[in-house]
């Protein structure tokens, strides 16, 4: 019975370890559940950290719905787009704290 629940843990352990390191490598940070990521991906294109400073709200501009296009996993949060356009240039991701981090594509196609 006691090596069973040392075979338990262990592969929990392997597994918690495995899922840290995946989660490490797709947000480009260890630090990916303490500060925004250095790098969002939604619908296959990814986007980096605009030189914006965070702010309380969604951007308000003229035309320009926001709506939910991904969460950042395991953590839920909520990363916004424009209504309408399938990959916008411009991602908002909402932090733990209620700031908006704006993230933007880089680059060409």
């Amino acid at each position: 019975m006691k090596l069973k629940l040392i075979a338990v843990v262990g592969v929990s352990y392997m597994f918690a370890a495995v899922l840290f390191a995946w989660f490490a490598q797709t947000y480009d940070t260890v630090s990916w559940f303490l500060d925004p990521p250095p790098n969002i991906s939604v619908a296959g294109r990814n986007y980096k950290p605009s030189n914006f400073p965070p702010s309380t709200h969604l951007p308000d501009r003229e035309g320009i719905e926001w709506e939910v296009k991904g969460h950042m996993w395991p953590l839920g949060y909520d990363i916004y787009g424009a209504r309408g356009y399938p990959t916008p240039t411009e991602m908002e991701l909402e932090w733990r704290d209620g700031s908006y981090h704006q993230y933007t594509l880089q680059g060409g196609p």
